[in-house]
C-alpha cells in the first residue's frame, strides 16, 4: 500500500512537472518570495567601503545632464570617470525622491537588480533542454553566500555579473539558430550596452564570446553550404550588417550615461577598457597567509578562490554537469544544443584561462570574477538533470537525489541564514577551520562596522560623563569612515585613523578603536582591551577596543 500511495505522489509529481507552463509558476512564486524577502533583509547590511565615493560619483553625474553638461565634476572625482555611472545615478535619484534612507535604499535596489539573473538563466535552461534546468540554476546561484551576500552591497561586480548572464543567453539564443531578426538584433545590443555601462572593461571578455560564438556559426554554416554546394556570401553579408548593427547600438547605449563618455565618445571608452585591463592602483592582497602585489598574484589564484567559497555540494554537481556537457558535445558537435554547451562551457573556463595566462590586477577576493559564478549554476543545474536522465529507470534512485537536491537547497539557505549580513564572507570547508582573517581577505567591505557601532551604542554611559559624546577612533580611511558614522546616531562621534601598527593604549581622548582584519588593522593598539569581537565561524571580522582605564573598569563591571 505505501509503494503504491509513493508511486501515486511521484507519478502526479512527474506530470505536473512535465506541463508547459509549470516551471513558469515555479519561477514566478520563487521570484515573488525573494523579492519579498528583500527590503527585510537589506536593513541588516551595513555601509560599504567605497559607498559614499559611489554615491557622490552618482550625485555628480546626475548634476551633469542636470546642468545640460555643464557641471563636469563626474569627470574630476578620483579615478571613477573610467566607470559608468548608470547604476550609480539610479540610486541617486531615488535618495533624491526618498532622502535620509541612502543605505537602505542601495541595498534594496542593489539587490533586486541581482533577482534579473533569473530570466537569463531560465532561458539558458530551456536552451539546454529543459525549462526546470533554469529554475534550479537560480536556486544554485541565489542560494550561494557569495553571490547573496554581495547582492546587497556590491553595485558593480553583481549587476555586471547579471548583465553578461542576459547578454550570454541572448547571444546564444541568436547564434544558436544562425538567424539573426532585428529585434533581438536591439534587444542583444541593449543588454551588452547596459552591461558595458555598468563595467566598460567587460567588453574584452564579452567580445571574446561574441567572436567565439561567430566563429563556431559561421564555421558550421560554410562546413554545411560547402557540403550541399550552395552559395552563402548573400546569407552572411546581411548577417554581418546585423552584427555590425548589434555593436553600434551596444557602444550607444555605453556611452550615452557616462558624461566621460559623451566628451570623447570613442577616444575615452577604449582607454577605460584598456585601463581596466591594467589596472594602475597596485594594493596588497593577503592570499594564503602571505601578501602579493595585486598585480603579481598566483595564476592559480581564482580557481582556489572558486574552489573554497562555491558550496562544495553546488562544485561536485556543477562538475558533473562539465563532464556531461563536454560529452555531449563531442557526440553531436554540430547540434544546436553544441552552441549553447560550448558557450556555457566556455562562460567560466575562458577567465580562468585568462587569468591563468594574464595574471591581471585583482584584490577584494574573486568580487571582480562574481560572473563565472551564474554558468557554475547553471552546470550545476545540468549535473542534476543528467543524473535524473541516467537514474530515469529506477525510480528509488531518482526520489533519493530529489530528496537531495531539496536537502541541498536547504543546507544553503541555512548556511545563508546563518551567515546574515556577512554571506559575502562565506569559506566552506576547504578554506580551514580557523584563523582565516590571517590568511584570506575576508570582510573587505567593512560592513561589520554597522554591527560594532550598534555595540557602542548600546554601552552604558561612565558614571559623571554621561553628559560628554563616545569618542570612537575608527580604521582606516575617510572612505570607511562613513561605515561606521552612518550607524553612530547622535551620541558617538567618530574619527579615523590610516596609521597601522599602533602600540601601546588608544591616544587621549577616545574610548573606544573599532579596527577591521584587513590590512592588521584590528590588532593596533595591544595595550588597549578587547572590548567585542565580530566574528563568524572560523575568523574575526573586526575588533572593538576599549581604553585601559579605571573609567573602563566602570563600564565593564557595569555590563557584568
Amino acid at each position: 500500500m505505501n509503494s503504491r500511495f509513493w508511486q501515486r505522489i511521484e507519478s502526479c509529481v512527474a506530470c505536473w512537472m512535465r506541463t508547459r507552463r509549470a516551471a513558469q509558476r515555479a519561477m514566478a512564486i520563487l521570484l515573488f518570495i525573494l523579492a519579498t524577502a528583500v527590503p527585510f533583509c537589506a536593513a541588516d547590511f551595513g555601509s560599504a567601503w567605497d559607498d559614499a565615493v559611489q554615491q557622490e560619483y552618482g550625485a555628480r553625474s546626475l548634476r551633469f545632464f542636470a546642468s545640460f553638461g555643464s557641471d563636469r565634476s563626474a569627470n574630476e572625482l578620483l579615478d571613477l570617470k573610467y566607470y559608468g555611472p548608470l547604476l550609480e545615478m539610479l540610486i541617486a535619484g531615488a535618495n533624491r525622491c526618498l532622502p535620509g534612507q541612502q543605505v537602505f535604499l542601495r541595498h534594496v535596489i542593489a539587490a533586486s537588480l541581482a533577482l534579473l539573473a533569473a530570466p537569463a538563466l531560465y532561458r539558458l535552461g530551456r536552451m539546454l533542454g529543459n525549462r526546470w534546468i533554469g529554475v534550479a540554476a537560480t536556486l544554485f546561484l541565489l542560494l550561494m553566500p557569495r553571490f547573496c551576500g554581495d547582492a546587497f552591497v556590491n553595485t558593480k561586480d553583481v549587476p555586471f555579473a547579471v548583465g553578461m548572464a542576459a547578454s550570454i543567453s541572448l547571444l546564444t539564443a541568436m547564434f544558436t539558430r544562425g538567424r539573426f531578426s532585428w529585434r533581438e538584433i536591439v534587444f542583444s545590443g541593449l543588454a551588452i550596452g547596459l552591461t558595458l555601462a555598468i563595467r566598460p572593461g567587460g567588453a574584452l571578455l564579452l567580445g571574446a564570446f561574441y567572436f567565439l560564438l561567430t566563429f563556431f556559426v559561421d564555421w558550421q554554416n560554410w562546413r554545411r553550404s560547402t557540403e550541399a554546394q550552395e552559395p552563402h556570401s548573400n546569407r552572411s553579408s546581411r548577417s554581418l550588417a546585423k552584427q555590425f548593427a548589434l555593436l553600434a547600438i551596444a557602444w550607444c547605449v555605453m556611452v550615452l550615461p557616462w558624461p566621460w563618455a559623451l566628451e570623447s565618445p570613442l577616444e575615452h571608452p577604449l582607454q577605460a577598457i584598456r585601463m581596466a585591463s591594467r589596472f594602475h592602483l597596485v594594493i596588497p592582497v593577503l592570499f594564503e597567509g602571505t601578501f602579493y602585489p595585486s598585480n603579481e598574484l598566483p595564476r592559480y589564484y581564482l580557481l582556489r578562490w572558486l574552489l573554497m567559497t562555491v558550496p562544495l555540494a553546488t562544485m561536485m554537481l556543477a562538475t558533473i554537469g562539465i563532464l556531461a556537457g563536454g560529452w555531449q558535445l563531442i557526440q553531436q558537435p554540430l547540434s544546436r544544443r553544441a552552441r549553447v554547451l560550448m558557450m556555457i562551457l566556455a562562460w567560466p573556463i575562458v577567465p580562468l584561462i585568462l587569468f591563468a595566462v594574464m595574471r591581471p590586477n585583482a584584490y577584494d577576493g574573486m568580487r571582480h570574477f562574481l560572473f563565472v559564478l551564474p554558468p557554475l549554476a547553471l552546470w550545476a543545474a545540468f549535473g542534476t538533470w543528467s543524473l535524473f536522465k541516467l537514474l530515469q529507470s529506477s525510480s528509488v534512485c531518482r526520489t533519493s537525489l530529489a530528496l537531495g537536491l531539496m536537502a541541498i537547497f536547504a543546507g544553503q539557505a541555512a548556511t545563508i541564514v546563518r551567515w546574515h549580513p556577512y554571506q559575502g564572507t562565506y569559506f566552506n570547508v576547504l578554506a580551514g577551520r580557523s584563523g582565516l582573517e590571517r590568511t584570506y581577505e575576508t570582510d573587505y567591505w567593512l560592513l561589520s562596522y554597522k554591527e560594532a557601532m550598534e555595540w557602542i551604542r548600546q554601552q552604558p554611559a561612565v558614571a559623571g560623563e554621561a553628559h560628554r559624546p563616545i569618542r570612537v577612533l575608527v580604521a582606516a580611511n575617510d572612505q570607511s569612515l562613513a561605515c561606521a558614522a552612518n550607524f553612530a546616531g547622535p551620541r558617538i562621534e567618530v574619527t579615523r585613523t590610516l596609521d597601522a601598527a599602533q602600540g601601546g593604549d588608544l591616544p587621549a581622548g577616545f574610548d573606544y578603536y573599532v579596527g577591521t582584519t584587513r590590512g592588521g588593522m584590528a590588532y593596533n593598539y595591544p595595550d588597549a582591551p578587547v572590548a567585542c569581537l565580530i566574528e563568524r565561524p572560523g575568523f574575526t571580522l573586526a575588533a572593538i577596543k576599549r581604553r585601559a582605564s579605571p573609567s573602563n573598569t566602570t563600564i565593564k563591571k557595569s555590563q557584568e
